[in-house]
């Protein structure tokens, strides 16, 4: 099947309140898809594409998303605690209120994510970039790791973060 058509079919498709626990969708094309109130938890997410999917409410605890493309997803009240992220793409991604307790996020793409009222409490975030993401509000920054974050160079808005082990 075409990746044009691919695409169509899975924008079209809903998942809402799908038991999806412990899943293997890696490299799956799963953008624009409708994951509300969806359970993930413990799934393996790598390499898929969820750009703009709705995973409002979605239960992604324990998930793996290792280079995975979350670009303009709403995670509005998303569970993602203890989640392995590595290399995630988060660009434009509304965040507002998930939660992100123990997460491994190094070398994370959070350019113009929306993070408001987002529980961080002791995540890792070594490498990650936060370039215009809004932060407001974000909850129990001061028990996680932010060592070589940027969120300073507003002119260097690359869509590639190195993952370096």
């Amino acid at each position: 099947m075409p990746e044009n058509n691919e695409e169509e079919f899975a924008k079209s498709f809903a998942l809402i309140g799908a038991d999806l626990e412990r899943a293997d969708l890696r490299g799956k094309n799963l953008s624009g898809v409708n994951l509300t109130n969806a359970t993930l938890r413990g799934a393996d997410l790598s390499n898929a594409n969820l750009s703009g999917a709705k995973l409002i409410r979605a239960d992604l605890s324990r998930a793996c998303l290792r280079r995975t493309n979350l670009e303009g997803a709403d995670l509005t009240a998303a569970d993602m605690s203890m989640c392995y992220m590595r290399a995630a793409n988060f660009k434009k991604a509304n965040l507002t209120l998930a939660i992100l307790k123990r997460v491994t996020a190094k070398n994370v793409i959070f350019y113009d994510a929306i993070l408001r009222g987002t529980n961080i409490m002791q995540g890792d975030f070594y490498g990650s970039v936060f370039n215009g993401a809004d932060l407001e509000g974000v909850k129990h920054a001061e028990t996680a790791n932010f060592f070589g974050t940027s969120q300073e160079v507003e002119g260097d808005k690359s869509n590639t973060t190195q993952d370096q082990d």
